[in-house]
């Protein structure tokens, strides 16, 4: 039996049960996050994608079909301060354990004020749902050309799942 010691979220699964993945710190500061892939068959070999920002990874969800997995990191630093994020999804191979493409979900004049908590792909994979910059609406994106579809209307809240 494996241990990880640090604090982790996130966890996904590979439909084909060959891996499953996991964001989080090992060392139990946002030094060091990364992406976690534990795998669950001799042919694919155990490792992680340390991610180049100090940023945690705040979501993640599995691409149905190609099984790439895609995540955005939390837009606040170290002391938990509010700052403008990028708000950019990138795409992570698990076996190479390199982003093969990133995809910016805000829009030209934009400035996020929230981090994305929950995303999810459409079952066949080609539409992203995401909560918009300021968090009180749902953006539908599509995933090959990475543009905006259509925004739901306000809701009186923030969503947050």
């Amino acid at each position: 039996m494996i241990y990880e010691k640090g604090m982790f979220n996130n966890l996904l699964f590979d439909p084909e049960g060959r891996w499953f993945a996991f964001a989080g710190v090992t060392n139990g500061t946002a030094e060091d996050p990364q992406i976690l892939i534990r795998s669950l068959d001799s042919k694919i070999m155990n490792g992680c994608h340390p991610w180049q920002s100090h940023l945690p990874v705040q979501s993640m969800a599995l691409l149905p079909a190609s099984h790439r997995i895609a995540f955005t990191a939390r837009d606040e630093d170290v002391q938990r301060n509010r700052v403008d994020g990028d708000r950019t999804l990138h795409f992570l191979n698990p076996a190479t354990r390199q982003i093969v493409r990133s995809m910016p979900l805000l829009a030209s004049g934009e400035r996020s004020s929230t981090s994305i908590s929950n995303l999810r792909f459409s079952p066949d994979g080609l539409r992203l749902a995401a909560a918009n910059h300021d968090g009180r609406r749902v953006n539908l994106y599509d995933v090959a050309t990475g543009r905006r579809l259509y925004s739901l209307q306000d809701d009186p809240g923030v969503i947050w799942w």
